[in-house]
């Protein structure tokens, strides 16, 4: 409602994965979505069809529901913008139930300054949304570019993934041209576990069988086998195992809420791998390696059982097979003006705009 009073101009809708709940978007009902820049890798999920929209053309803006990094994965898959603002920030009406925190409007596009007209267009209280935030003075637009001073952590692991040596390395690449901006920008160890995964997993594993309901049994033929085995898992989790994620996310925060007093923000990958070639199946993934770091390739779930604070994908770079790489900036509880001005800082130093894939 809120983006069509502020005259944008509804397309369609592209593909996700069904249900929103896997990140590779491939479905019975609409086939295979690739991904621009090789058309042989996934463009990620669950909005894959918003992030190949946008990255190869089609539009400028895609709007996306990140509810484990469903904007941010896909976004950087696909080598453009993706953010989560801050929980609340935009009313959440479309889920049956309204109290839960993790379930975040956001937007995909071409640059940190239509993003942050997005969430200028949308962002306000409504009553739609019993959870929705308060008025907020505004997002900063222009945007703000000046880094010089600000004080942010880089964690390339966040204690506890294996990540692509590639990935590491332009996320590193990506700090020191914040450094060279005048930031100071300072290492720090993250430790959290792979618990928190498997706490949000579980999570999803109970809202999807609650949402399918009673129709599990009718349908279970037609549906994707990842759905049959998240409402099969869900049905041994007792309400003790799932009120224990409450006591997950409050660890989680306690470890890490010193890194938010000291530093202005988070800098982190924004996935561990590039883009999956098709066919990859993503039950291949969620174990662990020889020095028992977590073999995922989201690094997005961590900040989504950190619902208020608001995190930035934006572009870091490319593969040496030219796939794109993506960077992280996760911000102080419900500071999105100051995730959304380090992004414009670093795309107007990088200038990832002038690179499109070839279609």
């Amino acid at each position: 409602d809120r983006l069509l009073a502020e005259g944008a101009i509804m397309v369609g809708k592209t593909a996700t994965s069904e249900l929103a709940y896997s990140f590779i978007t491939d479905t019975r009902l609409w086939g295979t979505t690739r991904n621009p820049w090789n058309t042989d890798h996934t463009p990620g999920g669950s909005s894959g069809g918003s992030a190949s929209a946008v990255a190869s053309g089609c539009i400028p803006i895609a709007e996306g529901s990140d509810m484990g990094g469903s904007v941010r994965l896909p976004a950087a898959f696909c080598g453009i913008v993706g953010f989560k603002p801050s929980f609340g920030r935009i009313p959440f009406d479309i889920l049956p139930g309204e109290f839960d925190t993790f379930c975040h409007f956001g937007p995909l596009t071409r640059s940190v300054r239509d993003a942050a007209q997005f969430v200028a267009a949308a962002m306000g209280p409504d009553n739609r949304d019993f959870s929705s935030l308060p008025a907020f003075d505004h997002i900063e637009l222009p945007l703000d570019d000046d880094v010089r001073g600000l004080r942010l952590a880089v964690s390339t692991d966040l204690g506890y993934y294996a990540v692509n040596d590639e990935i590491a390395l332009r996320t590193e690449l990506a700090a020191d041209t914040l450094r060279d901006l005048g930031a100071h920008v300072e290492p720090v160890d993250v430790p959290w576990t792979r618990e928190i995964n498997e706490a949000g997993w579980m999570h999803w594993d109970v809202y999807t069988a609650l949402m399918i309901g009673d129709r599990f049994e009718a349908y279970r033929d037609k549906l994707d086998p990842l759905i049959v085995e998240s409402v099969e898992r869900a049905q041994h989790v007792s309400a003790l195992d799932f009120k224990r994620i409450d006591m997950i996310r409050t660890r989680q925060w306690r470890e890490s809420a010193h890194i938010f007093e000291k530093f202005d923000a988070l800098l982190c990958p924004t996935a561990a791998l590039p883009a999956l070639p098709l066919g990859v199946n993503e039950d291949a993934f969620g174990g662990s390696d020889l020095e028992g770091r977590f073999q995922h390739f989201e690094m997005t779930f961590p900040f989504n059982m950190l619902s208020s604070c608001p995190a930035l994908s934006v572009p870091s770079g490319f593969t040496a097979d030219g796939l794109p790489t993506a960077m992280q900036i996760v911000g102080r509880r419900h500071d999105d003006n100051m995730v959304l001005r380090i992004g414009s800082a670093l795309e107007n130093a990088m200038n990832w705009r002038q690179f499109r894939p070839t279609i």
